[in-house]
């Protein structure tokens, strides 16, 4: 099971001791989470920095991806296959990573046409904000999810939620679900992570005998 923590500002080194997977900095401003891409190149050198972007051009996206040597990209805007596609041969090293809000089943009939294009999805709660929300939605509805890219859940997901994902599991058993996205539900204030709080789920959850 994959363990991605999001918001990530200056305890990249901390969270990594933890057997995370990926590490998600975000390049938003408007994020009350944003750390500047100048920051994240003067710490530690690692292998599982996501940068998560919100309507950003394309080259700043290459750009700061080759700079900081990204494992992945996130992207939450509304960019279309062309973008994907340029990304694909840009960074040929680089997940590429689309984060898809989700309030309904209709919010799935588009999925199809990204699967050759994107590498992992991130299904979040749709509200507000691009990401961040600390709601859940109704995973129930991933069951109309047919595609073949494999996705990480995401969307107010907290300490308690060991049983629920346990359970969705079990009961949905879908091929394509590897882990988790974790973010506001783990912070002691906005990009300031509880690193008890994380390491008792992310080892409860890896514990899971489902696995």
């Amino acid at each position: 099971m994959k363990v991605k923590v999001c918001g990530i500002t200056n305890q990249t080194a901390i969270i990594d001791s933890l057997g995370i997977d990926y590490i998600g900095h975000i390049f938003w401003e408007p994020s009350k989470r944003y750390v500047s891409p100048e920051q994240i190149a003067l710490q530690p050198t690692i292998n599982k920095r996501v940068g998560v972007f919100v309507d950003e051009s394309i080259q700043t996206v290459i750009k700061i991806a080759k700079k900081l040597n990204l494992k992945g990209v996130q992207l939450h805007a509304n960019e279309d296959v062309k973008y994907l596609k340029k990304l694909k041969v840009e960074l040929p090293k680089t997940l590429i990573i689309k984060a898809v809000p989700i309030a309904t089943t209709d919010d799935l009939v588009h999925l199809n046409q990204l699967g050759e294009v994107v590498d992992l999805f991130i299904f979040d709660t749709k509200g507000r904000l691009p990401g961040g929300n600390g709601t859940q939605f109704d995973w129930n509805i991933l069951s109309d999810y047919k595609g073949t890219t494999p996705f990480l859940l995401s969307g107010g997901i907290g300490p308690g939620d060991i049983e629920a994902i346990t359970n969705f599991k079990k009961q949905l058993n879908h091929p394509q679900f590897i882990g988790v996205d974790l973010n506001s539900k783990f912070e002691d204030s906005p990009g300031v992570k509880n690193v008890e709080k994380l390491t008792n789920f992310v080892t409860s959850l890896k514990n899971e005998a489902w696995l």
